[in-house]
């Protein structure tokens, strides 16, 4: 299951070791100061920015931005503590209701009547309703 190919390593030895130096990443980051300088350093990029106002936009807009520390990540907010519940809910049994329930060929023959202009109240079931 989601087993490696290949020799089998311990889990301490696979990868960069923790708290280690990334190399590639340490190796562009000399390479972009290197021709930072050779470039002409702070006062080329001075006026590199001041030449254009294009150029001033990249600058505080992609460069700059990717200077500034991270903002702090805020903690999630705390919900509020819910009042403890009281009571017990119990259940009861319905009680009947005391009207007399429609059946289906009751409510089409009321609905007819309706549509015919007979009287509804004349409709009736084919089953009494016990009192």
């Amino acid at each position: 299951m989601g087993r490696m190919k290949g020799p089998q390593m311990s889990k301490s030895r696979r990868g960069r070791p923790k708290g280690s130096p990334n190399k590639a990443t340490n190796l562009a980051k000399q390479a972009i100061q290197m021709a930072f300088e050779k470039l002409g350093g702070v006062d080329a990029l001075v006026a590199w920015v001041k030449a254009d106002k294009a150029n001033a936009f990249a600058f505080y807009t992609k460069v700059y931005p990717k200077l500034l520390p991270r903002p702090a990540v805020e903690a999630p907010p705390v919900p509020e503590e819910l009042a403890p519940v009281r009571g017990a809910l119990i259940w009861k049994p319905p009680t009947p209701s005391p009207y007399r329930p429609l059946s289906a060929s009751t409510a089409a023959t009321a609905m007819v009547g309706v549509m015919t202009g007979d009287d509804p109240a004349q409709a009736t079931d084919e089953a009494e309703w016990p009192p």
